[in-house]
């Protein structure tokens, strides 16, 4: 999706979240900001984390590339990063 008029920002997520729990904004944010902190904790003790059965958060390694750029050699190093892939339960949204 190339336009953000149709994207739901932190502010629309966290006024939606309380209201689903039926706590205040404020309890919402800061839960949803645990949720993060511990998502990306565990990304760093694990290659994998499943989300409910929603999505995986995996780390992939991408290998270093090298490519001609403006007639010279440019090396992008190897590095590590984040994928996130939706389980076959909700590939249909």
């Amino acid at each position: 999706m190339s336009s953000n008029e149709n994207r739901m920002g932190k502010h629309e997520q966290v006024r939606v979240f309380a209201k689903k729990l039926g706590v205040s904004q404020a309890i919402a944010q800061h839960t949803l900001e645990c949720y993060q902190e511990m998502l990306l904790e565990s990304l760093h003790m694990y290659d994998s984390v499943k989300i409910g059965d929603f999505a995986i958060l995996e780390k992939v390694v991408k290998k270093e590339q090298r490519r001609i750029l403006n007639g010279k050699e440019v090396i992008t190093p190897e590095h590590t990063i984040l994928k996130a892939r939706v389980t076959k339960t909700y590939k249909k949204y």
